[in-house]
Formats: C-alpha cells, sequence, structure tokens
C-alpha cells in the first residue's frame, strides 16, 4: 500500500505517518508540504490514499482532491476548515472522506482503516459543526403582501413612524 500526505505542518506529517504505520504496518508514505509537490508526485507514482490538508498559503484548496478524483485515488481530506462549503464541494470530488483536525482522532483511525470502503463520511466533529451552523441560520417567515413590504422596511431600518405613514 503506498499513502501521499499533503500537509504543510510537518509535525502533522509526523503524526498521521505514525498512525498509517499503526494501521498499515507495510505501508509505504510519500509526503510533501505543497500542492504542486503533490501533483508532480501523483503523476509519478501510483497511490492508494491520499491524506491532503486544504490550506496551502494560498495555492488552490481542493487540487490535490480533484486529482485524485480524476485518477481513482482514494482521498481523506484531513483539515481543520468544516464548514458546509467545504464539505459539499469534497462530495463533489468523491472524498473517501472529510475529517476535521479539530476532531476526535478516533474518526481518523475510521476513516483511515475503512478509507478502501468509505464514500463520503463525515467525521462526527464536523457533523456536530455543521448542525449547530444550520439551526444558527436566520430563517425568514413566508410573509406576503403589508407584512413582506414592513419586514423589508424594518431591513433597511426605516423609523417606524415613516412606515406607519407609508402604510
Amino acid at each position: 500500500m503506498r499513502v501521499l500526505i499533503v500537509e504543510d505542518q510537518p509535525i502533522i506529517i509526523t503524526t498521521l505517518s505514525n498512525i498509517l504505520l499503526e494501521i498499515f504496518p507495510l505501508v509505504t508514505i510519500n509526503s510533501t508540504t505543497s500542492t504542486s509537490d503533490a501533483l508532480e508526485l501523483i503523476s509519478k507514482f501510483k497511490f492508494d490514499l491520499i491524506i491532503s490538508d486544504l490550506d496551502f498559503n494560498g495555492e488552490k484548496r481542493f487540487a490535490v482532491a480533484e486529482v485524485a478524483n480524476q485518477n481513482n485515488i482514494k482521498c481523506i481530506i484531513y483539515s481543520a476548515h468544516y464548514n458546509s462549503a467545504f464539505i459539499k464541494k469534497g462530495k463533489e470530488l468523491n472524498v473517501a472522506g472529510f475529517v476535521s483536525k479539530l476532531g476526535n482522532i478516533i474518526d481518523l483511525q475510521f476513516a483511515l482503516k475503512n478509507y478502501n470502503t468509505l464514500n463520503n463520511y463525515i467525521c462526527s466533529f464536523c457533523e456536530m459543526k455543521n448542525k449547530q451552523a444550520e439551526s444558527n441560520e436566520i430563517l425568514f417567515p413566508d410573509l406576503k403582501g403589508i407584512e413582506e413590504r414592513i419586514l423589508d422596511l424594518l431591513l433597511i431600518q426605516t423609523p417606524r413612524k415613516e412606515i406607519a405613514t407609508e402604510l
């Protein structure tokens, strides 16, 4: 088994390498700290799994996952970013999993152990944070006519006397 770790923090590369070696003692691990080097490695070697961060000092966030998808290589996004837009993009790119660095190590271990059978796995931390974000959304009621006009005026901070005069 050959794994590519794409991560700009050397300590995280070391941690991921150690976890991989515990799970897969015979794994061959390549690593890089840049997207461009990762794309070059992917063109030279056949990888079974890619573990990729999303934040590389302005480089395209999903470049590695896009190339993994094009080459039918399983990819796990391992990032501190966990908002719903990033998770949605990961799903579009058929990532095996999306695991937050801020979450539980057990979720990461699960994703690594099961990478070959996973399809769009979302770690529990990402699930929880996105549910919280959804519950904090401002929901607008279904208003019609004069109620809708009053709301529009309130949203643009029209004084109440002006609203009363208009109505």
